[in-house]
C-alpha cells in the first residue's frame, strides 16, 4: 500500500525496513535507545554501503535519566553513523532510501518500537510526499551545519559519557529533585520549506491519499527454502498443507514477523540448486496475526517449523503442475523489468547482480504492480501449457463480514421439540424447493442495530459475500463447534418480533415471529472451519475461548484471527 497505518507492528516493520534498505537510512528522533541502536548497527555491519544519518537531542538530563542513551550514540558513531545534535527537537521521522518513510509518535527506543502505544504512517512511493520528507531531513541537516559545528565527534560523545556517569553517581539523595540544564546542539528555526504550514500540507496529503480498491493488496514475492535446503529443478512444487490448513500456509523465520495483511498477494519463489529462484505459484493471504505461531504439536509433526514458526495462511493458492525448471525464473523478471521489479528499487540504477544481492537473507520482498502484471501474464501462459493445482480454503468465500450463531433446541408451531441437527436438515430441505430459505432467530431480543442491518445489506448489494456460521450447542447434543455455514442474501430485523410476510421457510415454523430474519442460500455442513480460527470483530475476544471454553454467546459477529 502507498500509505499504511502502523500501530502494533512498529518493531517488525523497522526490522524489515532496515533489512531492505540499500543506500541510506535517515532518522530524526529526540531519544535514542541502546536496543534499537544495536539493531541498526547490526544491519550496517551486514551492508557496509548503507549510509546512516541521525538527528537527535543531546541533553545531559536525558542521558542521566536514561530516556536517551549516550552509549547508544557511541555505538552508532563507532559504526559510522553521522549524528547531528539539535535543540528543541520533537519530530520522529524515519526514511529508508528515498521511497519509504515512517512518521508518527515513536522515538528510536525500545519503548517507541516495542512497548508503548504508538501510531505512525508508512508512506511508500508517494511521488509528491516522499520527496518532501527527504527534503525536510536534508534541509534540516544543512541548517544545522550552517549554524555551527554540531556533528557529534567521538571525543564529544566520550566526554559527555564521562560527565553523565560522574553526575549519576553523585545523585545519591532520593528526596532531592535534580535537574541539569546542559544542552548541546543547533538552536535553529524550522527551515521555510518545512514550516508548520508545509508540514500540515504534507500530512494532509498523506491522509487524503485515495483509498485503494477493495480487492487491492500489497504484493509480496515470498522466498521458499534456505541456502542449505534448495530444491532440485526436476521437483514439482506444492505448498505446505495440513489438516488444519488445507488451503496451505507459508512460513517465516523466528526473526521475521511478516507485515502481510488480509487480502495481500503472495507469489511463491523456490530457491533451487542453481541459486536461481523460480516463481511456482500465486495466491491471496489471510494475513499475519500475533497468534500465527507454530504450536508444539505443529513443531512435533514438522520439525523445520522450530526455525520457521511464523506463518501466514492462504485463502486461495494455485501452483503450476510442472517441474520447477518449467516455471518462471526470477532472473527473467529481473532482466526484463530491472529496478521496476521491486518497490524498494524503483528508479535506481541497479544491475541484475545488484538486484540479486538484495535477495540474500530475505524472507520476502514487495513487488511492483508492473511486476505483478508481468508475472501474471507469464503464469497464465504456463498454466495453459501445464495446468495448475489449486488449494482453496472455504474461507475464500467468507469475506470480512461473518455472523456466528450457536444453535440450541427449537420448537415448531405445534410445540414439538427439534434438536439443532434436525432443525438444520429442515432448513436444508426447504432450501432445495427454491434455492434459498429464510432463517429466523430471537437471539437478539431487541433486534439487530439499524446500522448493522444496513452494513450487511449494503455489502451484499455491492457483490460482497456475507456469511453465517452455525455452531451446534451443547444443550442440543453438540460441542459448540462450527458445524454448518451459509451465504446471507438479505437481512431483516425489527425491535419487536414479527412474522415474515411470505412462507419461504420450513412449514414447521410458519407463522413464527422473530426479531431477526436472514435470507440464506448454500446452507451446508462445514468441516474445515473451526472456532479457533476466528475472533469477535468488535471485542477481539477469541471465538473458541468464548463459545467453547466458556459456553457463552448465542449470536454475534466475527472475523479471522
Amino acid at each position: 500500500m502507498p500509505v499504511q497505518v502502523v500501530s502494533r507492528e512498529h518493531y517488525p516493520f523497522i526490522c524489515e525496513m532496515f533489512d531492505e534498505a540499500v543506500t541510506s537510512v535517515k532518522i530524526i528522533s529526540p531519544f535514542i535507545g541502546s536496543d534499537m541502536a544495536q539493531l541498526l548497527t547490526d544491519n550496517m555491519a551486514v551492508n557496509p554501503a548503507l549510509k546512516v544519518e541521525i538527528i537527535t537531542r543531546f541533553y545531559r538530563e536525558d542521558f542521566i535519566k536514561g530516556v536517551s542513551k549516550i552509549t547508544a550514540l557511541e555505538m552508532l558513531h563507532r559504526a559510522g553513523a553521522k549524528i547531528y545534535a539539535l535543540i528543541g527537537l520533537h519530530t520522529k521521522l524515519y526514511l529508508f532510501d528515498t521511497d519509504i518513510a515512517l512518521l508518527g509518535s515513536a522515538n528510536f527506543t525500545s519503548g517507541g518500537f516495542k512497548l508503548n502505544h504508538e501510531l505512525s504512517l508508512c508512506v511508500e512511493n508517494e511521488s509528491e510526499v516522499n520527496p518532501q520528507l527527504v527534503s525536510y531531513f536534508d534541509e534540516l541537516v544543512n541548517a544545522i551545519n550552517l549554524s555551527g559545528d554540531y556533528l557529534l565527534t567521538a571525543d564529544k560523545i566520550a566526554e559527555e559519557k564521562r560527565l553523565v556517569e560522574s553526575i549519576t553517581k553523585a545523585r545519591k539523595d532520593k528526596n532531592t529533585e535534580y535537574r541539569n540544564e546542559a544542552k548541546f546542539g543547533a538552536n535553529i528555526t524550522v527551515p521555510k520549506q518545512a514550516s508548520d504550514a508545509d508540514q500540515s500540507d504534507t500530512i494532509q496529503a498523506i491522509l487524503s491519499a485515495s483509498t485503494p480498491p477493495e480487492n487491492s493488496g500489497t504484493i509480496w514475492l515470498k522466498f521458499e527454502g534456505t541456502s542449505s535446503h534448495r530444491r532440485s529443478l526436476t521437483e514439482r512444487y506444492s505448498p505446505h498443507m495440513t489438516q488444519q490448513f488445507p488451503e496451505g500456509i507459508t512460513c517465516y523465520p523466528k526473526s521475521k514477523k511478516p507485515r502481510v495483511a488480509n487480502g495481500d498477494y503472495i507469489y511463491a519463489a523456490v530457491l533451487c540448486v542453481d541459486e536461481l529462484p523460480y516463481i511456482v505459484g500465486r495466491g491471496r493471504s489471510a494475513g499475519y496475526n500475533e497468534g500465527n505461531v507454530a504450536t508444539q504439536e505443529m513443531i512435533a509433526n514438522y520439525g523445520w517449523m522450530a526455525d520457521f514458526p511464523n506463518y501466514c495462511r492462504y485463502t486461495v493458492f494455485e501452483y503450476l503442475d510442472a517441474p520447477i525448471a518449467e516455471c518462471i525464473p526470477l532472473n527473467k523478471i529481473l532482466q526484463d523489468l530491472g529496478s521496476s521489479t521491486y518497490v524498494s528499487t524503483i528508479g535506481k540504477p541497479l544491475t541484475i547482480a545488484d538486484m540479486r544481492i538484495r535477495h540474500r537473507q530475505q524472507a520476502h520482498m514487495r513487488l511492483t504492480s508492473q511486476a505483478k502484471a508481468y508475472i501474471d501474464d507469464l503464469f497464465d501462459d504456463l498454466a495453459k501449457k501445464h495446468g495448475t493445482c489449486r488449494t482453496t480454503a472455504k474461507l475464500e468465500d467468507l469475506m470480512d463480514k461473518i455472523i456466528i450463531m450457536r444453535l440450541s433446541n427449537s420448537f415448531d408451531n405445534q410445540g414439538v421439540k427439534y434438536g439443532a441437527e434436525e432443525t438444520m436438515q429442515e432448513y436444508i430441505a426447504d432450501q432445495k424447493l427454491r434455492g434459498y430459505t429464510w432463517f429466523s432467530t430471537n437471539a437478539l431480543h431487541a433486534g439487530m442495530a439499524i446500522e448493522k442491518v444496513k452494513k450487511f445489506n449494503d455489502a451484499i448489494s455491492q457483490g460482497r459475500k456475507v456469511s453465517i456460521l452455525f455452531a451446534i450447542g451443547k444443550t442440543s447434543g453438540g460441542t459448540n463447534e462450527i458445524a454448518y455455514k451459509a451465504n446471507v442474501l438479505e437481512v431483516r430485523s425489527t425491535r419487536q418480533p414479527e412474522a415474515l410476510p411470505t412462507n419461504e421457510y420450513p412449514a414447521l415454523w410458519h407463522g413464527e415471529e422473530a426479531t431477526v430474519w436472514l435470507k440464506i442460500e448454500n446452507l451446508q455442513l462445514e468441516t474445515v472451519l473451526k472456532a479457533n480460527m476466528f475472533k469477535f470483530s468488535e471485542t477481539g475476544d477469541d471465538l473458541h475461548d468464548v463459545i467453547i471454553g466458556k459456553n457463552q454467546f448465542s449470536f454475534g459477529y466475527i472475523t479471522y484471527k
